[in-house]
């Protein structure tokens, strides 16, 4: 028994050896064949990177050969023709499409040398720059742009809201802006439709709690013959009774409806129709951290009126306005004839009715006679606009221009 148990033994022994051996063989087999496919699979992915970045940059030589020999089809009808417009139009929507900077810039340019009074194009020549965060050349060609046609108070517009929003992180961004809406009121504040313009820049100083400039803005608006005239004495009116009366007049008519309301109401003193009152300074700052942390608000002293008082004072506020809302009425019912026969104020190639050239002649010729060089100016340009294709408008504005200055 023992020595088959020891046979056994060396029997099961051998067999373990034999079995581990058979183990080790198939590891080392198993072991090489794993080897040799990581090398074929890292070359097989080497041979498909190669594949992919070859046939990627054919893909994207082929594209821009393509996007190359698109615009020069696109820029042929207008080399060939430089007046074409329709051919302008299909070349700068191809652009927009391409998005490629340099092209873009080659053929605003040039269009915009021949076609200075196309507003939309600066505006999107502009938007373009800016979209591309090249902030500095988007402001060179809105200021391009409101030098070549200054009447326009949509790209006034659009520039004003490009600049509030790339300043509104900067030192002193409320003057900075407010420079801007008052550049725009020198260049078109006088042209019949202004509206939009003043209306912003109002609304922009009530935000920003300037009832005083709000003030001065309105006594330029309510004498200037505009579309909306009517409305901009509606709101005036609004304005003057939410506000205290020192908030919304200069000191000099203040102290004047005050001595008003002193003799009327029979008071010894003017310190008897108002208190003084500490107020929280509610205007915004005057830019805005970019850390999203406003600076702490100061306490104002303001004068709070007595209800007799605000009654006399806000009356004699708007009736004083009121005479100049009159005498604006009549001036915009002399110019409505002319103004309602204007049915394209802005640029096209297309030529005008006949009716239309000669009510911008009779209009010019109003305007003229009537001796406001201002107004006759802001008109001449206008209408040259509008006229652009026509010599004859030239002309009678180059001779009126010359007799102005002699």
């Amino acid at each position: 028994m023992e020595l088959d148990m020891g046979r056994d033994h060396d029997n099961e022994s051998k067999s373990r050896s034999r079995s581990r051996s058979h183990s080790h063989s198939l590891e080392a087999r198993d072991g090489r064949s794993r080897s040799r496919y990581r090398t074929r699979s890292r070359s097989r992915s080497r041979s498909h990177d190669r594949d992919y970045y070859y046939e990627r940059e054919r893909h994207s030589r082929s594209r821009s050969d393509e996007e190359s020999n698109s615009l020069r089809a696109y820029w042929k009808p207008v080399k060939d023709d430089p007046s074409n417009f329709e051919a302008w139009t299909q070349l700068l929507h191809y652009i927009e499409q391409l998005d490629e900077t340099k092209a873009a810039r080659e053929a605003y340019d040039e269009f915009l040398k021949r076609y200075p009074f196309c507003y939309g194009y600066w505006r999107k020549y502009a938007e373009f720059e800016r979209r591309h965060k090249h902030y500095e050349r988007s402001v060179k060609v809105y200021e391009y742009g409101v030098s070549a046609i200054q009447l326009s108070v949509d790209l006034w517009l659009h520039y004003i809201a490009f600049i509030r929003e790339i300043v509104q992180h900067q030192e002193n961004s409320i003057e900075k802006t407010r420079v801007l809406y008052n550049r725009a009121l020198e260049a078109c504040g006088l042209e019949f439709r202004s509206d939009k313009l003043w209306e912003e820049y109002i609304s922009w100083e009530l935000n920003n709690n300037e009832p005083n400039r709000v003030g001065l803005l309105y006594d330029q608006l309510l004498s200037i013959p505009t579309l909306m005239y009517s409305n901009h004495f509606g709101r005036y009116q609004a304005f003057v009774n939410s506000n205290e009366p020192d908030q919304v007049v200069n000191q000099e008519e203040y102290n004047e409806i005050l001595k008003k309301a002193q003799e009327d109401l029979k008071k010894a003193q003017p310190t008897e129709l108002y208190i003084e009152e500490e107020f929280i300074d509610e205007s915004p700052p005057d830019c805005i951290p970019e850390n999203g942390e406003e600076p702490p608000r100061k306490v104002i002293f303001r004068r709070k009126h007595s209800e007799d008082a605000l009654r006399i004072m806000r009356q004699e506020i708007i009736e004083r306005r009121r005479k100049k809302h009159v005498a604006n009425e009549r001036e915009v019912s002399r110019r409505w004839p002319f103004e309602e026969n204007i049915k394209r104020s802005y640029f096209h190639v297309k030529p005008l009715e006949t009716a239309q050239l000669r009510n911008w002649h009779d209009y010019l010729n109003f305007e003229i006679e009537n001796g406001d060089t201002h107004r006759t100016i802001i008109l001449f340009e206008r209408c040259v606009i509008a006229c652009a294709m026509y010599e004859e408008m030239w002309t009678k504005v180059g001779c009126s221009t010359f007799f102005a200055d002699t």
